[in-house]
Order: C-alpha cells, then structure tokens, then sequence
C-alpha cells in the first residue's frame, strides 16, 4: 500500500488541493453529501489549513439552512392543505437541525395552535349537525369537551347551554306525549310514572298539575268501574252499585256507568235464592217425567247409552311424509282482477331512531350540478335537486328495492340504468319519475349476488350486466340482451370495469382460485368474444373482494383490486398489464374510485375511514374516519365535491375536498326494520332493525333502544320472557330490562324459536339438525339429524336458515336456501320426525313462509321472481296467486287471526292486501309519502295493521 510522507508537504497539499476541487464541482452539481466527502478527504491531508477549514464549516451552514429552509417550506404547503400532521413532523425535524432558530419554534406553536384549532372547530361543526338532528346527547358530549379545551370561548357555552335546554325539552316533550299516550290507553301507572320523571326534570306549572289531578281522578273512575264489573260478575250488586254511585256522582257520563248502575239494580231487586226459584223446580219435574217416559217406551237404557256415549271427533286431513318431488310445477287458479282499497297509511314516527339505508351507488347528473341519485341497499333510489340537501324517493316502477349499480347516460341524462340484486337491469327515461324492466333475454337466478350495468364510453347503446353468475351485453340500449358466452372460467364474477375510451375492452374479477381456475383479472379485447387472463400469483391464500375493482386508462392502464389474504386486507395494483402486483395500501377497499379527468386521484373506502390518494396510489392520507364507506363518487363539476356512502350514517359530503364533511340525509330512507308484537300485550310494538332492538310502549309514536345488539325477536309463552339471537342466544327475564346468554347448543345457531305453548321452551336449528331447551337455553338436548331422501345432510353454511312454528308447535317449517337454492323441510314437534316438502322444478328461492291459523297445513311461501305460492296440503303440491300482486319482491307476509282471508303483503313495490285468502291483491300505498318499500307488515289481534317502512312507522286506517 502506497502512502504520502506525512512530512512531504507540496505533496499534500496538491491531494488536498485535488480533494478540494472536487468538494467544490459537487456543490456546483448540487451534491452536498458528496461534496463533505470531499472535504473530509482534503482534510485528512492538511488537517491545519484554517481556509479550508472554515470553507467545510461554510459548507455545513449552508446544507443545514437549505434543509431547514426546505423543511419550513414543506410544513407551510402541508399547513396550507390542512395537513397538520405532515406539517407538524417537518418543523419538528426542522427544530431538531436548527434548535437555536426561535423563527422555527414559533412556527411549530402557530402550527400546533393551528391544528389545535381545526380539530376544535370540526368538533364544533359535528356538534351543530347532531344538533340540527336532535341528537342531544351527542351534541352535549361534544359541546363539553369543547368547553373544557375553550373555557372562554362565549359561542360554545352558548350552544351547550341551548342544546342542553333543547334537550330537556325533548325529554320533557317525549315525556308528556307518552304519560298522554298511555292515559288515552288507559295504562294510568305508566302514564303516572311518565309524570313523576316529568316533575324530576321540571316542577309542573299550574297546567300540568290541573292535568295530573285529571288524570289521578281518571284513574280512580277507572279503577271503580272494573270493581263494579267484577262485583257485578261475582253478583255482589250491593256493593256493584255502591262502586256505580259513587262513579256518576263525579261523572254522570263515565261510559256506560249509568246504564250498568240500572241493571245492577235490577239484577239486586230480582235475584232470589235458588230454591225459590220456580222454573228450577219446573226444570225437575219435566226431566223426570221425561226419565220416566223412556223407560216406559222400553227405551231407557239404550238411549240414554246413545245420549252419554263419548262425542266422536270430526276428522282432519293428514299429510303423509313427503319426498322431493321430480316433477312438481306451478299451477295458477283463475282470479277476478282486483279492486281498490279505500284504506291509507298513517305516519306514527319518522323512523330517525334507526339507522339510515347504506348507500350503495352515487351518480351526479352531468349538466346539472344540482342532480344527484343514489341507490340503497334495501331502501331504493332517491334523487337529489339540490346538491343533496334534500331527497325525494325516485323509485316508481321498480319491483326490487336492492340497487347494485346506478349509471347515467352522459348525453342523455334524463336516461339512468340500475342493476336490481336478483331483480336484473331497469331503466328511467324521465329522471327517475318511472322505471321499467329492461330484461328481455336475461335470467335472474336466485343465488346472484352482484347487479353491475356499465355503459360502453363510446356507443351509449351499448352496455354489460353481470349478476355474478353470468355476463350480459346489449347493443340496443337495454330493449334486448344475449349472454357473452364466457369460457369456463372465470367461476363466479365479483366485479367489472371498463376503461375509459376502451370502447371493447372489459375487464371483469374472479373471487378465488380453484382447481379449474387460476385467480386474477379477466380480459377481453374485443367485446367478450375472446378472454386472457392478468394472473395474481401472490399467495395461494389470496382472495378477491366483491365489487372491489377499478381501471384508469390515464396517463396509462392501472389496475386497482382489494384483495384479502391470511395477513390481512390490501389494495394491490399492477402498472404492467399483470407482469408484476403490488400492495400499495394495508386496508381492505369496499369501494374504489378514480377520480375525472387522469389526474391520478384516488379514493378507497374500507371498513372505518376514507383514504385518499393524489399520486395513483403511492402515497395516501386520511380524510374521514370513523365510517364505513360502501361508495364513493366525486361531483363531475368540481374536483372538490366528494359524496361517500356510509353505512348507518347514511350520505356524507364534502365541498373541500375532505378537510370537512357534513351529513346530507334530510329524505333519505332508514334501514331495514322489522316489526314484532308481544302477544301478550296490547301497546307494545318492537322493531328489530340494524343489528339492535327498539320498542315503542304507545304503539310506534316513541321509540326506545332495548338491546345494542340481536337478531330478531321471540317471546315465551308467559309473555315477558324474551330472546334473540346475537351469536348466541341471549334472553331476558324482565321484559328486556336486563340480558343473558343462554348456554352454548355446541353448534352454530342459523335460526330458533320459542315454543308457542310451552313455557321455557326454545326450539334451535343448526347444522345437525335441531336442539331443544326446556328451561329457557339453560341446558340442550340434541333431538334429530336432518334426514333428506337418503342423504343426510348439514344446514350450517347455507346462506340463510328461519325455523316457523304453527300456532299449536306440533308442525314446524324449516326454510332453507343455498347459494343457487331453496329448500323446505317439515319437522314433526311431538316426533321429531323430519320430512321434505315438494317444490316447483323453477323454484330457485324462498324467502318467507306464513302458516294459516286455521289450518297449519295451508301455507303461503315467498319466491323471488315468483311472488307467493299457496300450498293447502303442507307443503306437497302449490298454487301461484299472484294476480295483483305480479312477482315483486315480498319483505313480509301477514295473516289476520281474527280474518284469516285477510293476508298482507309487504314488498320492495308497496303494501298490498288480499281479502280472498291469497287468489287477488289489491295495492294500498296511500300515505306512505313516496317511499314505497315496505319492510314489515304486522297485525294485531285486534286487526290493527301496522307496517315498517323506509320513511318510518305506519298504521293503517280507513281512507
């Protein structure tokens, strides 16, 4: 190794020199790390040059300004965008390479307070929405914090101190209106403690008092008149009318106390002792001259034989066990055209106390910045004319109410195309007033659970539908469609995406890989007639999302897919037509979308929070949390406007581009809720809906949260015993005050019931069968395997399982459906002996069953695509009585027990209402305000018709 003599001086300082020069050109190229390099090197070969020296300190000075300056410059365009976080991390580095700089410590307090302050004030803007939307208790809680981090602050102790008095006010109102509620029922304990809860909150003025005295006197009216009932029952007319006397003298209108009072009197002037009484004693001597006579005529024995002997029983149609039928089909019975209905809907409550439909699909109206539609899951489409401060139900024609997609024709925009889960394609030519089925050549199966229309960006005659199990195209603007003959893979489409101004080029998703098929994007270039396949050779676990799929074609073809994997959820994209995939964002994707115009804006929402990208993936922010997104679509007329749909939370907007965001809900309808009835009760109307249960104790006018969670609602024999199912099974003892789990069956419950004459007793179905509990779900017996032809065969897995008893528990009806399905099973209660109904060969699915009280072997059944199906010998052969009623899509049947020729239907069209035991149905829509998706229909026993809608709770009343 050669080495320069330490002492050999002009050597080294032209290496210096040389080192020197080289600092100096790299600076002039920009390079200062290896311009210090340099430096270091000349250094090192004259450690005491004092010029070159201070040249190396000159140097580092000026790295470290232009770094921090650079730093600062970074902190105030993040600050500019409201990026408070980025800015923050950037003046904090700044601060680390500068600490003696007090410019850049100031800044980082004007930025902290900055931010500081953006968090309080969309704090204050969330406090004023849930204010706007009566939510007090949110509102407070938020006002408070604020109050605690601005105690100066006038405007937030002003709005606390009036969202506190609104909500006692609302309290006081709800209180008052259910004390008069329960009077006018004459529930006068209840309507007495919804008082004394009312005077804990507010002493009562002069008014009040005057009315709480009324009511403490109607009560004691009240209580007298059922003494004076009871006393007149037991005969006791003293003290009957004693009890009468005392009621007319402080109401001589008190019901019909008077002409009670005139018959007690009467019975007390004519009521002798028995053996006073002469026709008893004429009643003994003619039965024994009769006694006599029969003996006399020598017919004494026999005929009083025949006049004693045991009554035989009248009897009843039995239905031998049933096997799958090979041929079984549909037969119609001939039905007069229906008649209309002189009934109409009355709104008892708005429904705001659930949550709002999720938003399935967005569209903005291309010339109209004002126009916006959105499809529901479950609620319909509404339309928007005000940029979606308020909606309107847009929904007239359509037979199904679960949009999948929502397109609008770009030159045409009066022209909109919806896909319907298993409902196929419709299409509105007048904005949304009227739609019509455009299905001609397509078939909707029962197990699809996609509906995707595209629209071709360069002939808007042209469009692709896919249900998930077949692939669609019309050249004709949906008046006729052929299927695209797709090669044997893929196996199940999850979603599909055509590029913009790719006129012939789809692309469409495969869920997973199989034997026969790898996993990946499919291809076609011309039109479906030929098909590649982009392969996701990632992992062998991997698994595409339904619906999660996107294509840019600006500045070059990307392709966006969320995927999950045993790690986790990710959204991958390749830039190479496949070659290569890469994870570009640890989250699961439920909606996707590529902002206008190529510049490589992108949002993906997942399960908690909106992300948003401005460079294409490579780098992404938060802009909402706290939100399941299942849609996103930003406005054509400006890249600022961004709706995404929520779920629970309805529709949530922002106007700047994420830095705030408001909810826009005003018409929007509500999720899907179900109505039950206690049996036992008159008033008292519960709903399960969102995954959580209410009930209203004045039928439907209020409502309360019962249980945060649980599926469905059943009640035991006694009445105040309830359950429902929330991965297990939970009861209540004290009519839903407080709950437990009941003891694990060890199989996974699909559906179950309480027995509807047993006490205690629970009837469970799952995958082996069923389970039965006789103490309330404290312990199980395992009872039957489910035993089909000669196969046995597991529910657990099928997509749905409801379990229906008949009015006695002796027949119960298990409904079954697969992915591609439906099947029914009878179940013997006392044997426990499992039989299978005949079904229609076209039958695909079965959604809901009802049992007439009269006869537990008449059922009705509802089919998608079909509409009800009667059958009168249980479940062996089936009548279609649809005339009316067509083959919309039925939420809920109910039967009158006091008219059991009285059937209701709700459905995703309207209420309907057959007087003639199902053969014609007539529509009763009147009242509903619009929305005419009917989620529940319930009838009292005193035939009251109440029914859950997207816009709230109904009564039915005589128009």
């Amino acid at each position: 190794m050669l080495a320069i003599n330490a002492e050999h001086t002009e050597a080294r300082q032209r290496m210096a020199e040389l080192s020197r020069q080289r600092a100096e050109k790299a600076l002039t190229e920009g390079k200062d790390e290896e311009a210090l390099f340099a430096f270091a090197e000349a250094l090192k070969h004259t450690p005491e040059d004092p010029a070159l020296i201070a040249r190396v300190d000159q140097v580092r000075v000026e790295k470290k300004a232009r770094v921090t300056a650079a730093l600062v410059s970074r902190s105030e365009k993040e600050a500019g965008a409201k990026n408070w976080e980025a800015a923050i991390n950037s003046l904090e580095e700044a601060s680390r390479l500068s600490p003696e700089d007090a410019h850049i410590q100031k800044r980082l307090s004007e930025t902290k307070a900055a931010q500081e302050k953006s968090r309080l004030d969309g704090a204050l803007m969330r406090a004023e929405a849930a204010a706007r939307l009566a939510r007090w208790n949110e509102a407070i809680d938020i006002l408070k914090e604020l109050s605690a981090a601005r105690p100066d602050d006038e405007a937030v102790q002003r709005k606390l101190g009036e969202a506190r008095k609104k909500q006692r006010e609302s309290q006081l109102n709800a209180l008052r209106a259910q004390a008069r509620s329960f009077a006018k029922a004459e529930k006068f304990d209840e309507a007495l403690t919804a008082w004394n809860e009312y005077a804990a909150l507010e002493s009562p003025d002069e008014k009040t008092a005057v009315e709480i005295a009324a009511l403490k006197k109607a009560q004691s009216l009240w209580q007298s008149y059922a003494d004076a009932q009871k006393a007149i029952t037991k005969r006791n007319y003293d003290q009957a009318v004693s009890l009468l006397k005392g009621i007319i003298n402080e109401d001589e209108n008190y019901k019909d106390a008077s002409r009670l009072l005139a018959e007690a009197i009467e019975f007390r002037r004519t009521t002798r002792k028995w053996w006073q009484n002469k026709f008893l004693w004429g009643g003994v001597g003619g039965a024994a001259l009769l006694i006599l006579g029969w003996f006399l005529l020598g017919g004494g024995p026999p005929m009083m034989s025949a006049l004693f002997a045991p009554r035989t029983a009248t009897q009843t149609s039995t239905v031998a066990p049933l096997m799958p039928a090979e041929t079984a089909t549909l037969t119609s019975t001939p039905a007069p055209t229906a008649t209309a209905i002189p009934l109409s809907w009355a709104r008892l409550n708005s429904g705001q106390f659930l949550p709002r439909a999720t938003i399935s699909a967005i569209v903005f109206d291309p010339t109209d910045p004002g126009i916006v539609y959105v499809g529901t899951e479950g609620a319909g489409i509404y339309k928007s004319i005000d940029g979606g401060l308020s909606w309107q139900p847009a929904q007239n024609g359509l037979s199904r109410a679960d949009i999948g997609s929502l397109i609008i024709d770009p030159e045409e925009p009066k022209t909109l195309y919806a896909g319907l889960i298993l409902g196929g394609v419709y299409k509105t030519t007048d904005s949304g007033q009227t739609w019509q089925a455009i299905n001609q050549g397509i078939e909707i199966p029962g197990g699809a659970f996609l509906a995707d229309v595209v629209l071709d960006p360069a002939d808007r005659d042209h469009l692709y539908f896919t249900d998930s199990l077949a692939l669609y195209e019309t050249k004709n603007k949906g008046e006729s469609w052929t299927k695209v003959q797709m090669p044997s893979c893929p196996k199940l489409i999850t979603s599909m995406a055509i590029p913009p101004g790719a006129s012939s080029t789809i692309y469409i998703a495969d869920r997973e890989r199989s034997d026969e098929c790898d996993l990946g994007i499919y291809r076609s270039s011309d039109g479906g007639k030929t098909w590649d396949i982009i392969p996701m050779d990632l992992d062998n676990s991997l698994q595409l999302r339904y619906g999660s799929m996107a294509v840019a074609s600006e500045p070059r073809e990307i392709i966006y897919t969320s995927g999950s994997i045993e790690g986790g959820e990710k959204l991958y994209r390749t830039m190479d037509e496949g070659q290569t995939w890469e994870a570009i964002l640890d989250h699961r994707c439920y909606a996707i979308h590529i902002a206008f115009g190529g510049s490589g804006k992108l949002y993906c929402g997942g399960p908690d929070q909106l992300f948003s990208s401005s460079d294409a993936g490579i780098t992404w922010q938060t802009i909402l949390k706290g939100n399941l997104i299942r849609e996103v679509s930003g406005s054509p007329h400006s890249a600022e406007i961004l709706f995404a749909g929520g779920e629970g939370s309805g529709l949530l907007v922002t106007a700047d581009a994420g830095n705030t965001w408001s909810e826009r809900n005003s018409g929007l309808g509500g999720a899907f809720a179900s109505l039950i009835f206690n049996p036992l009760e008159k008033t008292t109307l519960y709903s399960a809906g969102g995954n959580s249960l209410y009930r209203s104790t004045n039928l439907g006018q209020t409502w309360e949260l019962l249980m945060g969670r649980g599926s469905g609602l059943a009640f035991d024999k006694d009445g105040r015993t309830m359950y429902t199912l929330a991965e297990t099974i939970m009861v209540s003892k004290d009519n839903g005050e407080s709950w437990q789990a009941a003891a694990a069956t060890h199989q996974r419950i699909s559906s179950f019931v309480a027995h509807p004459q047993q006490p205690n007793m629970l009837i469970a179905v799952h995958e082996s069968g069923f389970s039965l509990s006789e103490d309330s779900g404290e312990t199980w017996d395992q009872r039957s395997n489910v035993v089909w032809a000669d196969e046995t065969r597991k529910i657990f897995g099928l997509i749905l399982t409801q379990v229906f008893p008949d009015q006695t528990g002796d027949l119960f009806y298990i409904l079954i459906n697969g992915e591609t399905t439906g099947n029914l099973l009878r179940l013997n209660g006392n044997t426990g002996a499992w039989d299978a109904c005949s079904l229609p060969k076209n039958l695909t699915k079965i959604n809901l069953l009802a049992i007439d009280p009269r006869d537990s072997h008449r059922i009705i059944i509802s089919s998608p695509g079909n509409g009800l199906l009667i059958s009168a010998d249980g479940c062996q052969s089936w009548t279609l009585n649809n005339n009316g009623l067509g083959s919309l899509f039925v939420n809920s049947i109910a039967i009158d027990s006091n008219k059991p020729d009285s059937i209701y239907a709700g459905t995703d069209g309207g209420a309907y209402l057959s007087s003639d035991g199902g053969q014609t149905w007539g529509q009763i829509n009147d009242g509903l305000l619009g929305a005419t998706v009917v989620y529940s229909i319930v009838v009292d026993k005193e035939s009251n018709v109440y029914a859950a809608t997207p816009y709230g709770i109904f009564k039915l009343e005589n128009r």
